[in-house]
């Protein structure tokens, strides 16, 4: 699960804050990502994120995992499984097993940085969004796109406000830099 967490706050630039799993939607067939992770903030809005198609192949075998487990797993986890089979809880993907394997709980920075202290190379996971921002950069995509993407964008002028100065075609071509990115990685499940 925590493997998971990393790597899509890796390919997708996502604040890795308490709650990333409170999502509005993500959408494993088309491959968007349309999140809300700025909690501080007065007036919430989202953007959209493309999924490449690393990410969208590790989602998919995390969830055939997650399959695999449901014959070992309590009677709630269980329910929560049956749902993400049937695609009505793609979300419950950023969750992971609790120390008791007795529910699917938040992933918390705090889990992250505990369970992966020796991996990681900086105590808070605030590096992914900084990694990403960097390759994006040395990639050449356009500061409008990157801001875009990781959510710097000025109050409404976010991808989906009123004022955007870019389009959903636009983001979309990100998507093939985050799979560049993941290749150069050579990030898999």
């Amino acid at each position: 699960s925590a493997l998971v967490w990393i790597q899509f706050c890796l390919l997708t630039g996502t604040r890795p804050n308490n709650g990333l799993t409170n999502v509005k939607d993500i959408d494993l067939e088309v491959g968007w990502y349309e999140v809300a992770d700025k909690p501080n903030k007065a007036v919430k809005n989202h953007r959209l994120i493309p999924l490449c198609s690393t990410l969208l192949a590790i989602l998919k075998k995390y969830q055939l995992f997650l399959v695999d487990y449901q014959p070992y797993a309590t009677a709630k986890v269980d329910k929560m499984i049956h749902q993400i089979k049937q695609e009505q809880d793609e979300l419950t993907l950023l969750n992971m097993l609790s120390d008791n394997y007795d529910k699917l709980i938040k992933i918390k920075r705090s889990h992250i940085s505990k369970l992966l202290a020796d991996y990681m190379p900086f105590e808070d996971s605030y590096w992914t969004r900084h990694f990403l921002r960097t390759q994006l950069e040395k990639l050449n995509v356009s500061m409008i796109l990157i801001n875009t993407v990781i959510g710097h964008e000025k109050n409404r002028q976010e991808a989906l406000g009123q004022f955007s100065s870019v389009n959903k075609q636009q983001i979309w071509q990100v998507r093939d830099t985050f799979e560049e990115i993941a290749q150069q990685m050579n990030l898999r499940m």
